[in-house]
């Protein structure tokens, strides 16, 4: 039986990590070139042998870290190339150490010494971790591959996309895609940002926030506290007030107040440029009564009725001459003023048959 060595010549790494942004387009592999000859030195021409190859943490320890057998074919020269890699493919992170050492076992002879220690280019594994303008980690334990999950292994380690200098766990200079929700990881994925095609949501805990539609059957729009969750909306001043409030109890709307008692209530003035029309009862339209009221007894009352009908109770003047009265003023009195009417009392005294007074009221229509 032929007993073989093997030379090495040559030893070289394929591709550098650091050309893609997608580690799965890079080839892992290390392009290894060496001679196999014979005990008497004569080259193994045009024939084929087992090669195992290893990987380990120093130059003597049994512990492997990495390993492949494959089968080469050399040239009339003796000479043969293998991609370490290609039937078991090298981690990433198997050069994150700097001592790693190569050991090679022809057919059944024991391993070959001394190992051959890697060095250099085989590093550019570590390439993975440089900083590039397409792809960057941060300083730490970087990638960790348990199975069926890829994860940093620090909590300090940072991904940069388009980014050399990252800033966060992941950062990304550019679009990314997300198919349909963004979740917050500390609430039982109940608050999200969710994408459907022409449409969008936001929810808070349990309740739909914000929806929008496009291309709906019906108008697009915009819809807050959708399926009815009973949030109110409000949007707030510089002064930290309700600058405007709907109430989602009783649908009422409030400007200028976060209790409005009406379907739009207003806290302030109100500027209106153009017509107004209302639909229904108005109780914008000002209407005036008046009438003339003779001999009211002195110091005495009188009901007096309106020929019209208010829509709120009126204000009311009264005119009148005279001195001191009953009530050192002689003034008179309106009480209890309705829509329909109010009293008059008569503040003048000693005066035979009563005295007389003017009153105008002014106040909404119907």
């Amino acid at each position: 039986m032929r007993q073989c060595v093997l030379t090495l010549t040559a030893l070289v790494v394929a591709v550098s990590l650091c050309v893609s942004v997608s580690i799965a387009d890079v080839p892992q592999m290390i392009n290894y070139q060496g001679v196999l000859e014979d005990s008497t030195g004569r080259p193994l021409r045009n024939d084929t042998a087992t090669v195992s190859f290893r990987i380990y943490d120093d130059s003597t320890t049994s512990t492997e870290l990495w390993a492949q057998t494959t089968l080469v074919e050399t040239d009339k020269n003796g000479a043969f190339s293998v991609l370490l890699g290609s039937v078991n493919p090298i981690p990433d992170t198997l050069f994150v150490n700097p001592d790693r050492w190569l050991g090679s076992t022809v057919r059944s002879d024991p391993e070959m010494t001394p190992r051959t220690r890697l060095v250099s280019v085989p590093y550019a594994y570590n390439a993975l971790r440089s900083d590039t303008a397409e792809y960057a980690l941060s300083p730490g334990g970087g990638w960790v591959d348990d199975g069926a999950v890829v994860r940093l292994q620090d909590s300090t380690d940072l991904v940069g996309i388009g980014n050399s200098s990252p800033d966060y766990t992941l950062d990304v200079a550019g679009n990314i895609g997300v198919d349909e929700y963004i979740y917050h990881n500390d609430n039982g994925n109940h608050t999200y940002l969710r994408f459907l095609p022409n449409q969008f949501e936001l929810a808070a805990g349990t309740i739909p926030i914000i929806t929008t539609y496009d291309n709906e059957p019906g108008p697009d729009k915009v819809v807050i506290n959708e399926t009815g969750w009973g949030l109110d909306f409000r949007v707030e001043s510089e002064a930290d007030t309700a600058a405007f409030f709907i109430d989602a109890g009783n649908g009422h709307v409030g400007i200028g107040t976060t209790t409005p008692d009406e379907k739009l209530t207003v806290d302030g003035n109100v500027h209106i440029t153009g017509d107004l029309t209302v639909d229904g009862t108005s109780h914008l339209n000002p209407i005036m009564d008046y009438g003339y009221e003779d001999n009211v007894p002195e110091c005495g009352t009188r009901d007096v009725t309106f020929t019209v009908t208010f829509a709120a109770p009126p204000s009311v003047v009264v005119g009148y001459k005279g001195d001191q009265g009953c009530d050192e003023h002689g003034n008179w009195f309106v009480y209890n003023v309705t829509t329909t009417g109010f009293t008059l009392r008569n503040g003048r005294p000693n005066q035979p048959g009563g005295r007389s007074a003017y009153w105008i009221a002014v106040g909404p229509g119907q």
